[in-house]
């Protein structure tokens, strides 16, 4: 078993329906709300903002805080027998993360018969712009029906919420740099070491899954699409496998001047760049988009396939009708987890 035009772009990823699908259990545990970080605030890349309240909505904690670190408990457990859970689960968690200095949240979904010695593969979801972790709602629905038909193996889905910040380190002190032409308030943080050292570490050592490249996977959608070939380019030693499903890709224009200030930053982090210029060996790529995305980023998906091919690389390329939202990337849901953890590997 293996575990606007800016603006509306990257708003594609409102998630539908935010409710548990049937079949599903979500651990019920107490609450704690949060105050919501407004779509308002000014200041450049890396300017403090008097604002750093977590955003989000009501979530619950899967652990009780103390002295701002979390007490180890082994979440996953409940409901489980020796041959592990007999229903797949997703678990909201609250934690602290060390790199933004305050409480995030994310999704865990555990399939049916998670538990035991049995360690599965991990795939992380990045989601889109505006939008927050209960997008993996959407992945963890056809997760069950795959791995109930025997099409795919038996993953674990993590989905952090990681707002307005493409999953970049963007500046030491938490900020919102205010796009008002755009419409948008994008988040200056450390959201890089957010993801790849906070919510992995924090996944590694709370659950049961395969810490090895080999069982960690990432993809994104959207603004999340970004991310994880941001992610994943920059650290090709951590993943296995990345998905960009509609990536928000620029080669010029967009928010390029805010996500690389300098030269120096862009080589390091930009992922065109890294196509172009990194040591992919071994790290599975695919890439998608819809025919009618209204954003182009069709055209930037394909000139990045086209750019690794010609750098090597081999990737699974794949484009269909379609727009930015919902109705294309839920149509291509069983394309994607087949890609993830298909049964015959």
């Amino acid at each position: 078993m293996i575990v606007l035009i800016f603006m509306m772009m990257l708003a594609g990823c409102s998630t539908a329906g935010k409710t548990m699908p049937a079949g599903q259990q979500e651990s019920p545990k107490t609450g704690t709300a949060h105050t919501e970080m407004p779509d308002t605030g000014a200041g450049t890349r890396g300017t403090p903002s008097t604002n750093t309240s977590t955003p989000g909505k009501e979530a619950a904690i899967m652990e009780t805080q103390s002295a701002g670190t979390a007490s180890k408990v082994t979440p996953g457990t409940e409901n489980a027998t020796k041959q592990g859970l007999e229903a797949s689960k997703t678990e909201a968690v609250t934690f602290t993360s060390k790199a933004l200095g305050k409480e995030m949240r994310m999704k865990v979904y555990l399939p049916k018969g998670y538990g035991g010695s049995k360690k599965l593969p991990v795939l992380y979801v990045m989601h889109g712009m505006r939008d927050d972790e209960n997008t993996i709602l959407m992945f963890t629905s056809a997760a069950d029906k795959l791995i109930e038909a025997g099409k795919i193996k038996p993953l674990v889905i993590v989905a952090p919420y990681i707002e307005n910040s493409f999953g970049s380190n963007t500046g030491k002190e938490l900020s919102l740099y205010n796009v008002p032409e755009m419409g948008v308030s994008l988040n200056v943080g450390m959201y890089e070491d957010y993801i790849y050292q906070d919510v992995i570490g924090y996944v590694k050592e709370h659950y049961s899954i395969d810490p090895s490249r080999e069982g960690q996977y990432i993809g994104g959608i959207s603004m999340g699409g970004y991310a994880a070939l941001h992610l994943a380019f920059k650290h090709p030693e951590a993943f296995s496998k990345v998905g960009g499903h509609s990536p928000a890709l620029w080669f010029e224009g967009g928010p390029r001047d805010w996500l690389y200030p300098n030269e120096e930053i862009m080589k390091a982090d930009d992922p065109v760049y890294l196509a172009a210029h990194q040591d992919l060996k071994g790290l599975n790529i695919y890439l998608d988009c819809g025919d009618e995305d209204g954003y182009g980023f069709q055209t930037s998906t394909k000139r990045l396939n086209d750019l690794l091919t010609q750098h090597g690389q081999h990737v699974q390329y794949q484009h269909a009708p379609g727009a930015h939202d919902m109705s294309y990337w839920g149509s291509q849901l069983q394309n994607y987890l087949l890609f993830y953890s298909p049964v015959n590997e």
